[in-house]
């Protein structure tokens, strides 16, 4: 009868150990990367991310992807005519002297004892009015830049840098990105 509580026991303490033994395979710990990287999710890789910026005297305005400059450019009014601005808002305007009525398309102004007529005044091929400022626009694109050793993902709009993921406990190998302990022996497969 001690034999076999003795076989018993002995058994049950190799399951034990051959259990213990598959746990510790299956059980992966997760890489870990250096300071200031994020593991992506996959486990595969280390980022580090920042915002990418312009270059001086440019802005990136919300939800654009490249640096924008304006640059000032002369308002143009047709022949005859000067631009004029009057709380905030310009115009081409030509003057003639007043009289009881003002010709037709011309308006009096009262404050200046002329009959006006006003015109939307035009820019330049490839910029606009920007009539709060009283002058033409154009907009000057220029792709974004990211520091030395970083590339710009377009996708994330950041700038991101990449370095290998490690384990923390000595042995471990990184596998599918999980920290996994080699198994030995031959016919043996990995998990």
């Amino acid at each position: 009868m001690n034999i076999s509580k003795r076989l018993v026991s002995r058994s049950w303490f190799l399951l034990a150990m051959f259990t213990l033994s598959l746990v510790g395979l299956v059980w992966a710990a997760t890489p870990h990367c250096p300071s200031g990287f994020t593991l992506e999710a996959d486990g595969s890789k280390c980022v580090r991310a920042e915002p990418p910026s312009c270059k001086a005297g440019y802005t990136q305005p919300s939800g654009e992807t490249k640096c924008q400059k304006l640059e000032g450019q002369p308002v143009i009014c047709p022949e005859g005519m000067s631009y004029f601005s009057f709380q905030g808002k310009g115009n081409c305007v030509s003057s003639i002297e007043p009289t009881i009525s003002c010709p037709s398309g011309y308006t009096y102004h009262q404050g200046r004892k002329q009959c006006q007529r006003l015109q939307v005044p035009t820019c330049s091929s490839g910029s606009h009015l920007n009539s709060g400022a009283d002058h033409c626009v154009k907009v000057i694109t220029d792709p974004l830049h990211c520091t030395s050793g970083l590339v710009y993902n377009a996708g994330k709009n950041v700038c991101e840098e990449f370095a290998t993921p490690s384990c923390a406990v000595a042995g471990q190998i990184l596998s599918q990105g999980q920290c996994v302990s080699p198994r030995s022996g031959k016919g043996h497969e990995q998990h």
